[in-house]
């Protein structure tokens, strides 16, 4: 196989908008064509002034927060009849690609449109050749569910939650009215909600009293609809007939959305940070893989104390990608001889994504390597110091040249002032923090990427607000973006595509658990090796000073004047030394992350046994849905995300002193 060509910096993602529909069968439309031409207009309004705000943003100063390529703009729609045509066809005329997530699969789906079956004329016809349209010119992706025809309704509610995954503004054609059923376009109106996802309302009930045109409104809440859900009738914002007036506030109001979405996070500074959001994301982008790993203090430390060994240190950084290369195999022959080859559609998920991860994780490991070295050997060169300092003394004429130890003791010194302002003006600690969530971040949307996408949140809880909203870091924003540009694979979700996946989760569970217990073993090791160390030196300078004293009380100091000089060494080097183990402990948090990992042990430990018995259930032939594998995948990913969440907090604090 013939490798790709080496990164020289962390992938920026393309610039991408995606735009997702909701709304009624040609049952529940206006009857007269002016009406229906109306909502038509709207909605090529509102895709007219997506398109052209994306391409505004592509030639504007923060497009260098993006890939060199050119933008793209996604239309997401099932193009079930009526609103869901509507707004393909509006999009494709605009040069937007099409995803199209189907309840059931494409042969099944087309059932729908039948002769007979059928709500619009030639409607087979039409739904084959949207689909034709999308994939000769923008770019078609068709993502065929598993849905089954005796549940409908959960098939549809199951599609609609794809789309609304995979949609930065969702427009809704809706008549304001209760729902008639689950997973109809007030459910999804109601979930879009509850994740903050903008909708755009554009009522499907045309006043042609009014001013004739469709009436639009910008919803985040149930507030905006003045109803309450359930209610007969919300009344949208009624516009009067103000030309050109209309039109622009309609394009402010998308405007707004886009750039909302696209713009790189706010530059307002938090009194944690030493740089604003941007600024870190423009550092993160200017990153570079160093030939040589010089912070090797920590791993030969954390080995000796917690699995008892010292390894030769490999200084030497391998390019980033083929570090992963393995564990995110992007083609058949990156997969190890005796693993089973992954789907297509983890391979093209991979392909997107392993760099983004790839270039994060190894990152953040290096940078880690350096915060954690340099609290450790500060710590021990604090020690050597004092033996410096005192050596002189204790050996008097003995030992030589008292200008030497001097000159030792000023270097050292000189060596500990350099590493700690070095930290602090690199943001060792900030930027491990920051590259590793993100890394995590790109992980689960590896997990649910080939599942149609989510949502799920980094931890929001009040009494963490201290430490920053992770939703409006530059971290969630470079994963959200990666996301955009990713979107979700063509593919047709059958039963060995679902056990594929079934298996792939369970695998990552096993592995995080066997992590987590390994992590938990090591730091408990670690942490209980550095009280007794500690307790052991403090106990030997009890030692020496008792001596020391004892012979002071004998009043035959001039015998013992030589050992008393040593004894003075030893009572001033051993505190000294507990008391840089005890920071070292301390710094690394080592009790704290061992209960961490130890809690991820219990709650992992409950995922594995509920994937087993998925695992169990389709081995032996029994159907699964991929709603319930995405379900499972989602609960893991949240799982993850809080655990990362907890992490930050641990190391947060820290990072300021640090920094």
């Amino acid at each position: 196989m013939t490798h790709p060509t080496p990164l020289e910096a962390p992938p920026r993602a393309r610039i991408a908008f995606r735009v997702g529909v909701v709304g009624h069968r040609p049952n529940k439309l206006p009857k007269t064509d002016a009406a229906l031409e109306s909502i038509r207009a709207r909605i090529t309004e509102v895709l007219g002034a997506v398109t052209k705000t994306v391409r505004d943003f592509s030639v504007s100063a923060d497009a260098a927060f993006y890939a060199d390529l050119p933008p793209v703009v996604r239309a997401v729609s099932p193009l079930a009849e009526g609103v869901d045509r509507m707004f393909a066809s509006a999009a494709l005329d605009l040069g937007c690609e099409l995803c199209c997530p189907m309840p059931f699969a494409r042969a099944e789906f087309e059932n729908d449109f039948a002769p007979g079956d059928a709500l619009e004329g030639r409607s087979l016809e039409t739904f084959q050749h949207l689909l034709a349209r999308a994939s000769e010119n923008a770019g078609l992706t068709a993502f065929e569910l598993d849905g089954s025809r005796d549940n409908e309704g959960s098939a549809y509610a199951v599609a609609a939650r794809i789309v609304l995954n995979q949609s930065d503004l969702l427009v809704a054609v809706w008549d304001g009215r209760a729902s008639s059923g689950a997973g109809g376009t007030l459910d999804t109106i109601e979930q879009a909600l509850r994740y903050h996802v903008p909708v755009l309302w554009i009522d499907a009930e045309v006043d042609a009293a009014a001013s004739g045109e469709a009436a639009w409104m910008f919803v985040q809440s149930w507030s905006d609809l003045n109803a309450a859900p359930g209610e007969i009738r919300a009344q949208p914002r009624r516009l009067s007939a103000a030309g050109r007036g209309e039109d622009d506030a309609l394009a402010r109001v998308i405007e707004t959305i886009v750039l909302g979405e696209l713009a790189p996070p706010s530059s307002d500074r938090n009194i944690h940070m030493v740089a604003d959001e941007r600024t870190r994301a423009l550092d993160y982008f200017a990153e570079r893989r160093p030939r040589f790993n010089v912070a090797i203090v920590w791993k030969a430390f954390r080995d000796l104390l917690g699995e008892g060994k010292i390894s030769p240190p490999d200084v030497r950084v391998e390019d980033f990608v083929e570090q992963v290369r393995r564990q995110w195999p992007a083609d058949p022959a990156d997969v190890p001889p005796d693993s089973k080859a992954p789907s297509a559609a983890t391979l093209w998920t991979n392909a997107r994504l392993r760099a983004h991860y790839a270039w994060a994780d190894k990152r953040a490991n290096l940078y880690g390597d350096a915060h954690r070295s340099a609290f450790v050997t500060v710590s021990l060169l604090a020690v050597l110091a004092v033996f410096l300092a005192f050596v002189p003394i204790a050996a008097g004429r003995a030992a030589g040249w008292e200008g030497g130890w001097i000159l030792a003791e000023f270097l050292c010194l000189m060596v500990i002032v350099g590493v700690v302002m070095g930290g602090g003006t690199r943001r060792w600690h900030l930027r491990w923090l920051e590259y590793r969530v993100l890394a995590e971040l790109v992980r689960q949307l590896s997990i649910l990427a080939p599942l149609g996408g989510g949502r799920p949140l980094p931890s929001r809880q009040a009494h963490l607000a201290v430490y920053g909203d992770p939703t409006r870091s530059w971290m969630y924003w470079q994963m959200h973006a990666i996301g955009r540009a990713v979107g979700v694979p063509d593919v047709v979700v059958d039963q060995a595509y679902v056990r594929e996946h079934a298996h792939r989760l369970l695998d990552i569970a096993e592995d995080q658990l066997a992590y987590h217990k390994h992590s938990q073993k090591r730091l408990a090791t670690i942490h209980h090796r550095l009280q007794r160390i500690a307790l052991f030196v403090f106990g030997l300078s009890i030692v020496a000073i008792v001596v020391h004293f004892g012979f002071v009380a004998m009043g035959d100091e001039s015998r013992w004047s030589a050992t008393g000089r040593w004894l003075v060494l030893v009572s001033a080097l051993a505190p000294t030394f507990g008391a840089s183990l005890a920071s070292i402990n301390n710094q690394g948090e080592f009790a704290r992350l061992e209960k961490r990992s130890g809690a991820m042990v219990v709650g992992l430990g409950g995922m594995r046994e509920a994937l087993r018995a998925m695992v169990d259930r389709l081995d032996a032939g029994e159907t699964v849905t991929v709603a319930e594998v995405t379900d499972r995948a989602s609960r893991m990913v949240a799982m993850m995300l809080e655990e990362n969440a907890d992490w930050r907090v641990v190391v947060f604090d820290l990072a300021q002193g640090a920094s």
